[in-house]
């Protein structure tokens, strides 16, 4: 799928890879393009508590939004268990999960997605920018979401 002039291509592929502390067990989490042409997701969150990992995601635009059933709030909570990774209700996060810790903000330029790591703090910096705080805030309840993309 190509993009317009001046937009970036959709991202068809993506990967969270890390080791779940405690077991040193390899943990992958993958989402790939759907029928849309593109990835149906934007990871917000990757917590482990007693080895036990959450990702929050949310619909990455309104197609993908509708097509997962228009949660609201726009997310969907992943717990990676007994070694593999289901769909759970919001309510099993635990509640002191709640603040994005992956970069959400834009894609940064190329030379910092290859081999590096972003730093906690330039996460911080670059998810300031947003302005939709329910991407760095995760809401429990309803909250005021309207998709208004054509």
């Amino acid at each position: 799928m190509e993009a317009p002039i001046g937009q970036q291509k959709p991202v068809n592929h993506q990967k969270l890879s890390f080791e779940l502390p405690g077991t040193k067990e390899s943990v992958t989490w993958e989402n790939s393009a759907s029928e849309l042409g593109y990835v149906l997701y934007e990871p917000l969150l990757l917590d482990v508590i007693n080895n036990v990992a959450y990702l929050v995601v949310t619909p990455k635009m309104c197609a993908a939004w509708r097509l997962v059933g228009k949660p609201n709030p726009p997310y969907i909570v992943f717990r990676y268990m007994d070694n593999r990774w289901e769909s759970v209700d919001i309510n099993v996060l635990p509640s002191n999960i709640a603040k994005s810790n992956l970069l959400v903000a834009a894609v940064p330029p190329d030379n910092l997605l290859h081999d590096k790591t972003i730093s906690d703090k330039d996460i911080n910096i670059m998810n300031g920018y947003i302005d939709d705080s329910y991407l760095k805030t995760i809401y429990r309840g309803k909250i005021r979401y309207e998709c208004s993309e054509n």
